[in-house]
């Protein structure tokens, strides 16, 4: 979806670190991930960029032709174990990806799993993104969740529980820092500065708060605190990015545990 400044830096690191050039995305939507990725890449480098709707693509088209990188996509609509399924149907795509990163459906990821670990290389890696939920998966049974949140969260635990027990493969886990709720202020309310001017496009979501945060965060790391800005208060915080890395350190024959 749309990832996080600190994420996309990490992915760029860790493309150019392994010196990879064919990668493969399973999610796009409109693209930040996939900006940074073509980024890290070089010219001749591939991107195989598989999403169910070409729409919100499209959204995010301009800024890789901008970026000078359009020649790197790829880019497959439908859906992504259609697609996973016919690279493997050729034989030649067997361990030729160096690295692919995976922000789409969560109960489908142990589906993605099995699949990348035989398209991407030994010495390889794969990126899975928002693997802990913003921390639900440690929250207990009779938390106050969503369906939805509740759903994710369980199919996060049992992704984390497998890869965590898969021989095949060594794993790192990774949190962004806490990034908070912002909402308006009551007293900002009262004054009307939320109607128009600098605050009329505030609203009490968590984007906003995270928004706020990232602008932020070198302070808060510092121990300074975390100033907002007038007229917002911090409701809540929240973890708001994970990812879990994975480097496949065995060949095919090998089995989990």
């Amino acid at each position: 979806m749309a990832t996080p400044l600190d994420e996309a830096q990490l992915l760029r690191m860790l493309i150019r670190l392994m010196g990879a050039r064919n990668t493969i995305e399973v999610g796009v939507f409109i693209g930040c991930s996939l900006l940074a990725t073509a980024l890290a890449l070089p010219g001749d480098g591939k991107v195989v960029a598989i999403d169910v709707s070409r729409e919100y693509y499209e959204v995010g088209r301009p800024f890789l032709d901008k970026a000078g990188v359009a020649h790197k996509m790829d880019f497959r609509e439908d859906p992504a174990l259609d697609h996973l399924d016919a690279l493997l149907a050729d034989e030649r795509n067997a361990g030729a990806f160096d690295f692919a990163f995976v922000d789409a459906d969560k109960p489908n990821y142990a589906c993605y799993h099995e699949r990348l670990l035989r398209l991407v290389r030994v010495g390889g890696a794969i990126v899975y993104d928002n693997t802990l939920w913003d921390g639900a998966v440690a929250l207990p049974p009779d938390a106050p969740l969503s369906d939805h949140d509740r759903r994710m969260a369980a199919a996060m635990r049992d992704l984390n529980a497998r890869l965590s027990a898969d021989g095949r493969v060594e794993v790192c886990h990774s949190a962004s820092s806490p990034s908070p709720t912002a909402s308006p202020s009551a007293a900002a309310s009262r004054d009307g500065r939320l109607s128009g001017g600098r605050f009329s496009k505030i609203s009490r979501s968590s984007a906003d708060g995270y928004s706020v945060y990232w602008m932020r965060r070198r302070r808060a790391m510092l121990g300074e605190g975390l100033p907002t800005p007038e007229g917002l208060e911090i409701t809540e915080l929240r973890v708001v990015a994970s990812v879990l890395l994975i480097i496949r350190v065995e060949n095919n024959s090998a089995r989990a545990n």
